[in-house]
């Protein structure tokens, strides 16, 4: 109904995916809610790390490693939009996918993506 009211807020939709994932322990429900908080969340430029990464974590719990590969190929190719809001990066979902499932380039990528990221601003000259 939220989501209804305002079609490009993300939110409503990711705290359902959320709610679908690990509430209900039905990531295959999760999947679709997810799919269109996505839309809206490049619709708005909210939350599109949020949102990508949820879906992570919803693959994940599918075992679809090439959806996780690709969010993370998603996750790289973000920028900063001043239009918008969104959370820091996030790498659990990268931590928990068994090794050698998915394109080693990107997951290089994404660790010193993610690692970098997370080090302090003072730090991050190199």
């Amino acid at each position: 109904m939220l989501f209804d009211q305002s079609p490009d807020e993300p939110m409503p939709l990711i705290s359902l995916a959320g709610q679908k994932l690990y509430c209900e322990e039905d990531p295959a429900a999760a999947m679709p809610v997810i799919n269109r908080a996505i839309e809206a969340a490049y619709r708005s430029s909210n939350f599109r790390r949020l949102a990508l990464g949820t879906k992570a974590r919803i693959a994940l719990a599918q075992e679809e490693f090439s959806v996780v590969e690709d969010v993370l190929r998603r996750l790289l190719q973000l920028t900063h939009d001043k239009r918008g809001v969104d959370i820091a990066p996030e790498r659990d979902f990268f931590d928990r996918l068994p090794p050698g499932l998915i394109n080693e380039t990107v997951a290089r990528r994404f660790d010193h993506y993610s690692r970098r990221a997370s080090r302090p601003a003072s730090r991050r000259a190199d």
